[in-house]
């Protein structure tokens, strides 16, 4: 996200990047849950359903808030019942860590300025622990302390972005790290697992060769959106057996993910694809974009 901002030059150029990249392919997931999957598992009448005032607008909000929580009457008699697209609910957590870091590098983009939102995460997961800030919820009573862990991940990720060229060359020890830290794993603080975990994740990611991946595709936005109805419908309606459904469930979520990305996400982000390879290129030639 770091080298996002500073490819977009500003504030208002980094969020119009965020929102052209998020909103593209939830509007159209939002309206194929709620009209046509919504229509087709509804327990009333379908033609009402379609027709109902009711349903436009659950979409339309549904869609702002990024959020895709139950809805009365569809998928009644499933194991998660009316659960729509249960796993949005970290989307507009995400999204509100993004206008976070972006006013923050409006201020400063030298790396320290991510580093005060690292500490400023953990500084609040530890005050939140048993205390009355505990009591602030987002969503169905998911407290505040669980929140700053996410968002230690969020800036702790941003951080080892800003640092690349540093630690970039040792990327392979530290993967070795991450990954032997798993053994000891149930025995470290909640603030270490987080780190562990993004250090590990970011580590393993880059030893993906670019050339595999980089303009090609990028269907894991497509997984995450489609994942949750595409389960409920494959353990519900087509097998209970673990691994069948697990498999059957991957299959058509990556579909469902190439099909976001080519055909929904995409010519939403051919514009900016063109401008951030000239603006790579500069920074190509000022590599200590990050000041140190």
């Amino acid at each position: 996200m770091p080298i996002s901002f500073i490819c977009a030059g500003n504030f208002v150029r980094y969020m119009i990047k965020r929102i052209r990249r998020i909103f593209p392919g939830l509007t159209v997931c939002m309206f194929c849950m709620y009209y046509l999957i919504g229509s087709l598992f509804v327990s009333s009448s379908a033609l009402s359903y379609l027709l109902s005032p009711n349903t436009l607008v659950t979409t339309l909000t549904h869609i702002l808030s990024m959020h895709g929580p139950k809805i009365p009457g569809v998928f009644t008699d499933f194991l998660y019942p009316e659960a729509i697209n249960g796993s949005l609910w970290t989307l507009p957590i995400e999204f509100i860590y993004y206008i976070m870091l972006g006013l923050l590098l409006s201020l400063s983009t030298h790396w320290r300025t991510i580093a005060y939102l690292v500490a400023g995460f953990i500084l609040l997961h530890f005050i939140s622990r048993n205390t009355w800030i505990n009591q602030l919820y987002y969503a169905n009573k998911f407290h505040l302390y669980y929140l700053t862990l996410f968002g230690l991940a969020f800036s702790g990720g941003a951080l080892l972005s800003a640092l690349q060229k540093y630690w970039l060359v040792y990327k392979n020890y530290l993967l070795i790290l991450s990954v032997t830290s798993l053994l000891f794993f149930s025995y470290l603080p909640c603030v270490l697992k987080v780190i562990n975990l993004t250090l590990l994740t970011i580590t393993f990611a880059l030893t993906i060769p670019d050339s595999l991946i980089k303009r090609k595709f990028d269907i894991s936005y497509g997984i995450y959106i489609y994942a949750f109805p595409i389960q409920q419908i494959t353990i519900n309606l087509i097998t209970a057996d673990f691994i069948k459904g697990m498999l059957l469930a991957i299959f058509f979520t990556i579909l469902a993910g190439f099909f976001s990305y080519y055909f929904v996400e995409k010519p939403f982000l051919k514009p900016k694809i063109k401008k951030n390879n000239e603006r790579m290129k500069k920074l190509i030639v000022r590599p200590h974009t990050f000041s140190t």
